[in-house]
């Protein structure tokens, strides 16, 4: 019993503790709270409020502006810039002064506009305006098949392949092989003298050479051929070619991102303004409007039809002088220019391969046909003439 008396005072005493020490902790939490609720010991730190700061408003590009364009209203915007952060008369607050100006450069879309970017008279042609700097216009032939069938406009990029024959030449004589052979003949001639009184009497001999063609059938100077052995009879035998050297041709990619100028020749001693509201051509130029057509008048003829406008047959792009340098040569030469249209905003530039026969034959897997024993013979397919249906 005694024991179990011991046992009992403990826990009370324990007990007892953690309650003097809850008690404590709570009086500790009331002051701290109080103390921070309290009114007289609250502090509420206000912030300075920063001062509206003086802005003006300055004169921006709205959209992408080309070189040698003239600038309207509608190319221009305003922004606020901090008064502190602009350079005396650096930039335009105002648009009254920029309009009909024209843009020395290519500005980008939100562009502030300084007076170094832009000139009061046009720089040199309006064609000039267009090249991209460090490039140069060049001309080219073209047709439906190297133009992308006429689709392409001032402005488009293109890629330019060039497609040229080479032959086989004598280095010496710089023709075309195999050269014509001939037969040279060697006689020897007698000098006679002849006196006063008719006597003739020999004092030399000379030898002359005389070169004669070849002659077979009607042909004068054949082709020098080769002897070659003839295995089913074993002789020799000497081979001449059936037809001229057949040229072998290659193509290859020259010019990559060229920018097309103008189609077509350019009217002469026409004012741009005039060029650009009857073509459609080159920057854009706001045109005075036309005056709608009359209707037709019942029971009158028709107004002839005015004859479509002859299809360019030349096209200038701008290229590196490099560029242009080779494609003088290639043009000089005969060669086959053909443009191909890149997408718009492409930049890619990319290395290709020369094309030969041989290369389209390994590139795309084409076996060498084997000589069979037979063959398709060629048929002539007549198809039936279309019928026309009354309406």
């Amino acid at each position: 019993m005694a024991g179990s008396g011991r046992r009992t005072g403990r826990v009370i005493i324990i007990f007892a503790i953690l309650l003097i020490f809850i008690l404590i902790l709570a009086a500790v939490a009331y002051v701290f709270l109080s103390g921070m609720l309290s009114p007289q010991s609250q502090t509420v730190e206000l912030f300075t409020p920063t001062p509206a700061q003086n802005l003006q408003q300055i004169v921006i590009t709205a959209q992408n502006i080309k070189r040698g364009t003239i600038i309207s209203e509608a190319m221009l915007g305003m922004i606020l810039l901090p008064k502190s952060e602009m350079v005396e008369n650096l930039f335009f607050t105002d648009m009254t002064p920029v309009l009909g100006k024209i843009a020395k450069y290519d500005l980008q879309q939100g562009t502030p506009i300084t007076p170094a970017l832009i000139s009061d008279k046009p720089l040199g042609s309006l064609i000039a305006s267009q090249i991209p700097p460090g490039k140069v216009a060049i001309s080219i032939p073209i047709d439906a098949m190297t133009s992308v069938s006429y689709v392409l406009q001032p402005g488009d990029h293109v890629n330019i392949i060039a497609a040229f024959s080479l032959v086989d030449l004598d280095a010496n004589f710089q023709t075309i092989l195999p050269n014509i052979t001939s037969s040279v003949v060697g006689q020897t001639v007698t000098k006679a003298q002849c006196g006063s009184g008719g006597e003739c009497y020999d004092v030399g001999q000379d030898l002359v050479v005389k070169i004669l063609p070849s002659i077979a059938g009607d042909k004068e100077g054949l082709p020098l051929g080769r002897a070659e052995n003839e295995p089913t009879l074993g002789q020799p035998v000497y081979v001449l070619p059936s037809e001229p050297q057949r040229p072998r041709m290659v193509s290859q990619m020259l010019v990559q991102d060229a920018v097309v100028i103008w189609i077509g020749d350019y009217p002469f001693g026409k004012k741009p303004e005039e060029v650009l509201q009857t073509t459609g051509q080159g920057v854009s130029v706001s045109a005075e409007p036309t005056e709608e057509p009359a209707p037709p008048v019942q029971g009158a003829a028709p107004a002839p039809t005015a004859a479509p406008p002859p299809m360019p047959d030349k096209i200038s792009v701008a290229v590196t002088q490099q560029e242009a340098n080779a494609l003088t040569y290639l043009i000089g030469m005969g060669a086959k220019l053909t443009l191909t249209l890149r997408s718009a905003g492409d930049e890619n530039m990319l290395s290709t391969d020369a094309v030969t026969l041989q290369y389209l034959m390994d590139q795309y897997n084409i076996p060498y046909p084997a000589k069979l024993p037979y063959g398709i013979e060629k048929q002539e397919v007549i198809l039936p003439t279309p019928t026309v249906i009354p309406q």
